[in-house]
């Protein structure tokens, strides 16, 4: 009997250490877990939907829903990206000014789907941080069919008359086996010549503390792609320094 309560409680225990302990992970309290909050919306999904969109790894319907919530009234700033800005959780943590719009597996080809709420929301200013997927080949495009998309969206942020600023995040670096470098230099190369060229654009290189490629700082990071608190922390205090009113005084 008491070897049967150890096969029902353990594996019990794992799952709630799990996802329990996610609810702490954003804090550093506890290293390990997804959190409760981070699963809800994927648990009232209907399990099964189209995709849509050929190289959206996120599922259409996960980031069209995301963007649904935020649609119904208008924000000023936006902060737009994927699970490295999905798992900031939240921007009251860090006192920010901009709302986190973002989701998990987010690849440039998911932008097709997000002007229209983008037009609905209509920010004054918007950060973009979208093309760590695309590196880490999820997208399964080359950079230059990555370049195209990126293009294409930012000329339809440009017709948005809301919008007058527009802020380019540089990828950062991950460790070699996650990212390939060269389709992240290729990139940021690419946001650099468009903040050069449009006014309205302005290009944030990548912050070279979390370039993971010859050293994984585990106090900054879990797996040389994803930040911990700490990590998040130094991001935005560097973000700050480039962008007006980017923390709240």
């Amino acid at each position: 009997m008491k070897k049967l309560i150890k096969k029902i409680y353990i594996p019990i225990f794992l799952i709630l250490v799990f996802f329990v302990g996610g609810e702490f992970a954003k804090r550093l309290i506890f290293p390990y877990g997804m959190g409760l909050r981070s699963m809800l919306p994927e648990i009232l999904q209907v399990p099964e939907k189209v995709r849509k969109i050929k190289f959206c790894p996120a599922h259409d319907y996960k980031v069209q829903n995301r963007f649904e919530f935020f649609s119904y009234k208008k924000i000023n700033n936006i902060f737009i990206g994927d699970s490295v800005v999905e798992r900031a959780w939240s921007e009251g943590l860090f006192n920010l000014n901009y709302k986190l719009i973002a989701k998990s597996g987010m690849t440039i080809d998911c932008t097709t789907i997000i002007v229209d709420y983008i037009k609905k929301i209509e920010p004054k200013n918007v950060i973009i941080y979208l093309g760590g997927n695309d590196a880490d080949g999820q997208s399964n495009y080359g950079v230059d069919d990555a370049i195209n998309k990126y293009q294409i969206f930012l000329s339809e942020l440009n017709k948005i008359k809301s919008i007058s600023k527009i802020y380019l995040l540089g990828i950062n670096y991950s460790t070699k086996k996650r990212r390939s470098s060269e389709y992240v230099k290729n990139l940021n190369d690419f946001f650099e010549s468009v903040g050069e060229d449009e006014k309205k654009i302005i290009y944030i290189e990548s912050f070279e503390k979390l370039d993971f490629r010859k050293k994984l700082d585990l106090k900054l990071t879990y797996d040389g792609e994803h930040l911990k608190y700490h990590g998040y922390k130094e991001w935005f205090t560097y973000l700050s320094k480039k962008i007006d009113n980017f923390i709240l005084e």
